[in-house]
Protein backbone atom coordinates (compact mmCIF):
# COMPACT_ATOMS: atom_id res chain seq x y z
CA UNK A 1 0.00 0.00 0.00
CA UNK A 2 1.09 3.33 -0.94
CA UNK A 3 0.50 5.11 2.18
CA UNK A 4 2.19 3.00 4.36
CA UNK A 5 5.49 3.01 2.37
CA UNK A 6 8.71 4.28 4.69
CA UNK A 7 9.52 7.16 3.74
CA UNK A 8 13.61 7.10 3.82
CA UNK A 9 14.53 10.12 1.76
CA UNK A 10 14.29 13.47 2.51
CA UNK A 11 12.49 14.13 -0.26
CA UNK A 12 9.94 11.99 0.59
CA UNK A 13 8.55 14.38 3.33
CA UNK A 14 8.92 17.79 1.28
CA UNK A 15 6.00 19.22 -0.17
CA UNK A 16 7.25 22.30 -1.57
CA UNK A 17 10.33 24.89 -1.77
CA UNK A 18 9.61 28.71 -0.79
CA UNK A 19 13.20 29.96 -1.17
CA UNK A 20 14.74 29.53 -4.63
CA UNK A 21 18.24 30.47 -5.84
CA UNK A 22 18.85 30.35 -8.86
CA UNK A 23 21.59 28.85 -11.23
CA UNK A 24 23.07 32.37 -12.34
CA UNK A 25 22.69 33.91 -8.93
CA UNK A 26 25.43 34.56 -6.14
CA UNK A 27 24.08 35.36 -2.60
CA UNK A 28 26.90 36.85 -0.28
CA UNK A 29 25.57 36.67 3.33
CA UNK A 30 23.70 34.56 5.82
CA UNK A 31 20.75 33.01 4.93
CA UNK A 32 17.77 32.20 7.93
CA UNK A 33 14.11 30.87 8.70
CA UNK A 34 12.29 28.25 8.52
CA UNK A 35 11.34 27.67 5.25
CA UNK A 36 12.58 24.56 2.64
CA UNK A 37 15.64 26.04 0.71
CA UNK A 38 16.71 24.58 -2.87
CA UNK A 39 19.80 26.58 -4.27
CA UNK A 40 21.26 25.91 -7.66
CA UNK A 41 23.56 29.34 -7.92
CA UNK A 42 26.56 30.22 -5.29
CA UNK A 43 26.23 31.15 -1.69
CA UNK A 44 29.34 32.57 -0.12
CA UNK A 45 28.29 32.54 3.51
CA UNK A 46 26.64 30.53 6.20
CA UNK A 47 23.38 28.78 6.50
CA UNK A 48 21.31 28.69 9.77
CA UNK A 49 17.55 27.06 8.06
CA UNK A 50 14.94 25.08 10.15
CA UNK A 51 13.65 23.87 6.99
CA UNK A 52 14.86 21.44 4.48
CA UNK A 53 18.53 22.87 2.58
CA UNK A 54 18.85 21.29 -0.51
CA UNK A 55 22.30 22.51 -3.09
CA UNK A 56 21.66 21.59 -6.10
CA UNK A 57 24.27 19.83 -8.65
CA UNK A 58 25.65 22.75 -10.21
CA UNK A 59 25.29 24.89 -6.64
CA UNK A 60 28.18 25.64 -5.17
CA UNK A 61 28.70 26.87 -1.33
CA UNK A 62 31.39 28.68 0.46
CA UNK A 63 30.15 28.44 4.24
CA UNK A 64 28.88 26.54 6.75
CA UNK A 65 25.62 25.11 6.87
CA UNK A 66 23.27 23.90 9.34
CA UNK A 67 20.02 22.83 9.13
CA UNK A 68 17.75 19.89 10.44
CA UNK A 69 18.18 18.21 6.89
CA UNK A 70 20.74 18.68 4.00
CA UNK A 71 20.35 17.49 0.41
CA UNK A 72 23.92 18.28 -0.95
CA UNK A 73 24.16 17.91 -4.94
CA UNK A 74 26.96 20.41 -5.96
CA UNK A 75 30.21 21.71 -4.34
CA UNK A 76 30.64 22.63 -0.31
CA UNK A 77 33.36 24.66 1.04
CA UNK A 78 32.61 24.09 4.57
CA UNK A 79 31.26 22.45 7.50
CA UNK A 80 27.64 20.95 7.24
CA UNK A 81 25.74 20.34 10.68
CA UNK A 82 22.57 18.31 9.82
CA UNK A 83 20.48 17.47 12.79
CA UNK A 84 18.26 15.28 11.94
CA UNK A 85 19.89 13.61 8.07
CA UNK A 86 22.36 14.47 5.68
CA UNK A 87 22.06 12.70 2.22
CA UNK A 88 25.04 13.26 -0.26
CA UNK A 89 24.18 12.14 -3.72
CA UNK A 90 26.44 11.02 -6.32
CA UNK A 91 27.26 14.43 -7.56
CA UNK A 92 28.26 15.81 -4.47
CA UNK A 93 31.56 16.75 -2.89
CA UNK A 94 32.14 18.12 -0.03
CA UNK A 95 35.39 19.97 1.52
CA UNK A 96 35.00 20.39 5.24
CA UNK A 97 33.57 18.51 8.44
CA UNK A 98 30.16 16.69 8.86
CA UNK A 99 27.88 15.78 11.62
CA UNK A 100 24.45 14.47 11.31
CA UNK A 101 22.67 11.35 13.55
CA UNK A 102 22.36 9.65 9.87
CA UNK A 103 24.30 10.41 6.73
CA UNK A 104 23.53 8.54 4.02
CA UNK A 105 26.09 8.96 0.80
CA UNK A 106 25.29 7.76 -2.86
CA UNK A 107 27.68 5.68 -4.52
CA UNK A 108 29.99 8.23 -6.33
CA UNK A 109 29.40 11.16 -3.78
CA UNK A 110 33.45 12.73 -2.35
CA UNK A 111 33.83 13.75 1.13
CA UNK A 112 36.90 14.85 2.10
CA UNK A 113 36.76 15.90 6.06
CA UNK A 114 36.12 14.98 9.07
CA UNK A 115 32.86 13.14 9.86
CA UNK A 116 31.19 12.93 13.00
CA UNK A 117 27.47 10.99 13.74
CA UNK A 118 26.13 11.64 17.56
CA UNK A 119 24.82 7.81 17.38
CA UNK A 120 26.74 4.70 16.79
CA UNK A 121 25.86 3.48 13.45
CA UNK A 122 27.17 3.11 10.26
CA UNK A 123 27.48 5.37 7.18
CA UNK A 124 24.29 4.80 4.70
CA UNK A 125 25.41 3.84 0.73
CA UNK A 126 23.15 3.86 -1.96
CA UNK A 127 23.09 3.49 -5.63
CA UNK A 128 19.93 5.55 -6.91
CA UNK A 129 17.06 3.54 -8.54
CA UNK A 130 14.26 6.25 -8.67
CA UNK A 131 13.51 7.90 -11.73
CA UNK A 132 14.37 11.36 -11.98
CA UNK A 133 10.42 12.25 -12.48
CA UNK A 134 10.14 11.11 -8.55
CA UNK A 135 8.99 7.51 -9.68
CA UNK A 136 8.14 5.63 -6.47
CA UNK A 137 10.93 2.76 -7.55
CA UNK A 138 12.37 1.57 -4.07
CA UNK A 139 16.00 2.63 -4.25
CA UNK A 140 18.87 0.27 -2.93
CA UNK A 141 20.21 0.82 0.64
CA UNK A 142 22.86 -1.10 1.90
CA UNK A 143 23.62 -1.11 5.82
Amino acid sequence: MRGSKKKRRIMDEVSHFTTLLGQKTRFVGTISGSDNCIVYGQVEGDCECEGVLVLGEQGQWQGNIQAPNVIISGHVEGNIDARVKLELTNTAHVDGGVSSPIVAMEEGAVHAGEMRMEKPMDVIHFKEKRASTGSDQADSVEE
